[in-house]
């Protein structure tokens, strides 16, 4: 089973993850993905808001990363079945 700890954990070890899940309709999808800002371009970083908190606080049910040349997705932690 994973989980955020679990996750990030894998993202601190391999700063890019293959990450195999399941869409909420059903069908299997695997990507390519970093939460590493250093992969990210620039143009694509989260933006702080006005108050300088961050605008996607991390969540215990849904992963926010950036899929290698396209763009932010996520992912539930329960969907996951299998990360390389």
């Amino acid at each position: 089973m994973f989980n955020r700890e679990s996750v990030a954990e894998d993202f601190a070890k391999s700063r890019v993850l293959i990450v195999e899940f399941t869409k909420k309709n059903g069908d299997r999808r695997v990507m390519e993905c970093t939460t590493d800002l250093s992969r990210i371009p620039s143009q694509y970083h989260p933006k702080p808001l006005a108050d300088g908190v961050e605008p996607n606080e991390p969540s215990d049910t849904v992963c926010n990363v950036y899929e290698l040349g396209v763009g932010w997705r996520s992912f539930r932690y329960d969907s996951v079945i299998k990360i390389s």
